[in-house]
């Protein structure tokens, strides 16, 4: 069994909506060729895991044997005797001409009823992944879900690779490469799983994947309809290795795994199509399951191999981990019999969560929208108002540039310009998107989010007029190449902008232009688009001189940085913002190299005597924020600083498109001079590595515990000394930890950190 391979960072617990009902993928239609018997014949499959079919090219229905043999259905939806060939015999084309073919497909439908579908209504559960919050138990979403922020750049996932009977798994150092290995390329890949979302979150959510191999004494077949036993048997297998701790797995503490990928040895056709999709243990008989200390709800499962030689691609993972994340289906899920073949208007290959995951053969899915994005908490977009100048746009891809407008708490538009770069390469087209973007509870807990051809609720406005017909339509670049303004027919102005009732925002689009990557629109007709401008941003400076009194146990000096938050218009809400992701502050190197990675208390950064940004231990000067006051806190390392020595620190606030660099000059002043501010010491306890340091602590008795994450107390310790260091043990597995020290004359203090 491979053990994972823990990385150093510390763990990371931030937020994400989880929803429980089954989300599945569309099947790629596009026709292969399999050996009937002694004839090859092109069939396609169509649907997704759900319910699906297949058919010859020409729209006929059929369905193979016991021996893997296929035949034509007849009118009454059973398979015939007419076996399907591709030089049509002459008894073939009576027979055909016989056929309703539509008909077929209604009848065929009601009589296979969709599998893993959670029944309408049913609990919706969303969960979070952050840390000192627990899931949200409510019934239903109240709102548009927005905020709920999947983030972390070390936020752990157990995948399971599972064999059978006659079945091996595949090597697990190429799975984990390629779910994990920056860079991955091969098989036309544009990168690793950790890749996409590492690109689509702007560096915010950075998931790992750790590695396990499981074998079960079954075929993989025989688990087809009866997946839940497959997680059981799986699950069971975990509890008897000793290496595999449930604990990593379940970010926010509320005693679940946070998602449980299982992938199977072999192809989906070999194990008939077996899993695909993302479910949950509550809804299936056999309930949630134990594994170690935590319960396995969530899953989903997906098969190791494309063919003999060849790993599946990454998009079904993409997508169905998405469904993870909370994103619901983008295509039409549950089509009705008669209008079964019509997929549009919808998202097609625009989205990773339609059609668009099969962009360059599954190896280079489609990065998130402005909406997907704005879901996650990974942008702020910009409100569009009507201005007397030019607006310009930057490839969201790269910048996470995108507007916003909004109908109601329910309904918005979003703007956002998509080229063919990076994981967009192979988009239909190039151009500005538009999106309407419409929730309904209902709708949205039962993963319809595009069923009603009348009224799509994730719905991509398309410029041109270019109709998609049918769902092998959705995966034909022919019929997307419009979609973009200007797209393939110039489309230059746009003035829909209104609600489902019929309410005109007031708003429209004129002199739409590309030109070098970037969407160049005016909102006035009368106004002459400028294609030289740079995109709207804003950058700003500061620069603080900072006394800093020499201290023997961290004492900082505060600094008012209210006109920092006031030019960032974000004075009364930084904190909030921080916390959901959409305030980001980073470290500078003198060079001007970012360092997201926080290394002093968040949000804060150490910096050594060169001004780069540096672990606590080389550090020398912090800085951090308490932005609810509006103040910095800058402070020193004890005993490694001399009255009279400068050192340098700065940072970045960004929000949106607007950043703020901070720069401060720090004086080592002597403690006698009475005209710095001090607050009073907030660092007496702090863990690095695998040590805790406590300095400078009140005289007497003191009463230090030390608690995992879960609340066991794992160590507890009485001192008298005002510094101390215990260094605790670095086997076994990175540990989350809380220590408390308190005293009679000592205010209680608390720090948490990870042991490694």
């Amino acid at each position: 069994m491979l053990t994972p391979k823990h990385i150093k960072s510390a763990l990371t617990l931030l937020g994400c909506v989880f929803g429980l009902c089954a989300k599945a993928a569309p099947y790629d239609p596009t026709p292969y060729t399999v050996d009937n018997k002694g004839e090859e014949i092109t069939i396609q499959h169509i649907g997704d895991e759900h319910y699906s079919y297949y058919q010859t090219t020409d729209g006929y229905l059929v369905d193979k044997d016991a021996n893997g043999t296929y035949y034509y259905l007849n009118n009454d939806g059973q398979t015939s005797s007419v076996k399907v060939s591709n030089q049509h015999t002459t008894k073939e084309l009576e027979f055909l001409l016989s056929l309703n073919a539509n008909s077929i497909k209604q009848i065929h439908k009601q009589k296979h009823p969709a599998k893993h579908v959670r029944p309408y209504n049913g609990e919706n559960r969303p969960k979070v992944w952050v840390s000192g919050k627990t899931a949200n138990n409510t019934n239903s979403l109240k709102r548009m879900p927005s905020g709920n922020n999947c983030m972390g750049t070390d936020v752990r996932f157990p995948v399971i690779l599972v064999a059978g009977t006659g079945k091996s798994n595949c090597s697990s150092a190429d799975m984990s490469d390629m779910l994990n290995k920056e860079g991955y390329s091969k098989n036309n890949h544009n990168g690793s799983v950790k890749d996409y979302f590492k690109s689509a979150s702007n560096g915010q959510f950075i998931p790992t994947f750790d590695v396990y191999s499981v074998s079960v004494n079954k075929q993989l077949v025989s688990y087809n309809d009866n997946e839940g036993q497959l997680v059981v048997d799986v699950v069971n297998q975990l509890n008897s290795n000793p290496d595999f701790n449930a604990r990593l797995y379940d970010a926010d503490n509320d005693g679940e795994i946070d998602a449980f990928a299982i992938l199977y040895a072999g192809t989906e056709a070999e194990s008939d199509y077996l899993g695909g999709y993302q479910y949950a243990m509550m809804w299936e008989a056999e309930g949630m399951q134990r594994l170690g200390s935590k319960k396995v709800n969530e899953y989903l499962i997906l098969p190791q191999m494309e063919n003999r030689y060849k790993l599946a691609p990454i998009c079904s993972f993409v997508h169905e981990f998405s469904h993870a994340m909370g994103l619901k289906d983008h295509y039409s899920v549950r089509n009705h019999p008669e209008t079964f073949t019509t997929q549009y208007p919808g998202a097609h290959a625009w989205d990773v969560m339609s059609t668009g995951m099969y962009n360059n053969g599954g190896g280079c899915p489609p990065g998130y929208s402005a909406y997907e994005k704005d879901f996650m908490g990974w942008i702020n977009p910009t409100s569009l108002t009507t201005t007397d100048g030019t607006t310009a746009i930057k490839p969201l891809i790269t910048t996470q540039d995108a507007y916003k407008i909004v109908v109601s708490e329910n309904e918005c538009f979003y703007i956002e310009n998509r080229q063919k770069i990076d994981w967009d390469a192979s988009l239909p087209n190039h151009g500005m998107l538009i999106w309407h973007i419409d929730f309904d509870q209902r709708v949205w807990d039962n993963d319809e989010m595009n069923d009603d051809e009348a009224h799509q609720r994730v719905d991509l406005v398309e410029a041109g007029n270019v109709p998609v017909i049918s769902y092998y339509d959705g995966f034909e670049i022919d019929h997307l190449i419009d979609d973009p303004f200007p797209g393939s027919q110039n489309v230059t102005s746009f003035n829909r902008f209104k609600s489902w009732t019929g309410k005109d925002l007031g708003i429209s689009l004129y002199h739409i232009t590309e030109k070098d990557y970037n969407i160049f629109f005016t909102t006035k007709e009368d106004v002459e688009v400028n294609t030289n401008i740079e995109p709207d941003s804003a950058f700003y400076s500061f620069k603080y001189e900072v006394k800093l009194p020499l201290s023997d146990n961290y004492q900082p000096t505060t600094v008012d940085i209210s006109e920092v938050l006031e030019k960032l218009d974000i004075s009364n809400k930084a904190d909030s913002l921080y916390e959901t992701g959409a305030l980001k502050i980073f470290g500078l190197n003198p060079d001007e190299t970012r360092v997201d990675q926080m290394t002093a208390i968040a949000p804060g950064h150490w910096f050594n005597k060169n001004g780069d940004v540096s672990s606590y231990d080389e550090g020398y000067v912090y800085a951090e924020y308490t932005l609810k006051d509006q103040i910095a806190r800058i402070g020193h390392y004890p005993n490694k600083v001399k009255a009279g020595e400068h050192y340098y620190a700065w940072q970045g606030l960004k929000i949106g498109k607007f950043v703020a660099y901070i720069s401060y000059i720090i004086t080592i002043a002597d403690t006698t001079n009475a005209g710095v501010t001090n607050e009073q010491q907030t660092r007496q306890a702090i863990l690095a590595d695998n040590k805790l340091k406590l300095n400078s602590l009140a005289h007497g008795q003191k009463h230090l515990k030390v608690f995992d994450i879960a609340g066991q107390l794992l160590y507890t310790e009485n001192f008298e000394e005002s510094e101390k260091t215990i260094e605790f043990d670095k086997t076994g597995n990175n540990r989350v930890v809380i220590v408390t020290v308190e005293g009679d004359k000592q205010e209680k203090i608390t720090c948490k950190g990870v042991i490694k």
